[in-house]
């Protein structure tokens, strides 16, 4: 990328690339070294911040200082964006994507399952005792 492409991108967008030339020069330190060797501290604090929070697969993203990986479609980075606040705003639980609705089974719906599954399976080892139980006497 050559200076003037990037003066151009800076007046498309409306920026001042003066400003921008200078505050990355002024970020360079130390002065005494030739440029190769300088350290730029935006890029130090990003580089730090990547070692901290950076994906150590792709792809993923980093939502609230937290690495997310795994299937980036709009419901799920939508889902753990909503899981990083204490209070959740309304749209956490008032939007949907794709217009359909989040499913699920409630916590009380679950218990009344494995209640009824537990409660088959001792019918069901009771009715084989009992049915064990008759084939040994014969």
């Amino acid at each position: 990328m050559t200076q003037d492409c990037s003066r151009n991108a800076h007046k498309k967008v409306g920026l001042d690339f003066d400003k921008t030339q200078k505050c990355v020069d002024e970020g360079f330190y130390p002065r005494n070294k030739p440029r190769h060797q300088q350290r730029h501290e935006i890029f130090e604090e990003e580089k730090d911040y990547y070692k901290e929070f950076g994906p150590a697969f792709f792809p993923a993203i980093v939502i609230n200082n937290r690495t997310y990986m795994g299937v980036l479609d709009p419901e799920n980075v939508f889902s753990a964006i909503c899981a990083g606040f204490k209070d959740s705003p309304k749209e956490c639980s008032s939007h949907t994507l794709g217009g359909g609705s989040v499913g699920g089974v409630s916590t009380t719906k679950l218990i009344f399952i494995i209640a009824g599954l537990v409660l088959i399976n001792i019918f069901l080892i009771l009715c084989y005792r009992k049915y064990a139980k008759k084939e040994t006497n014969e």
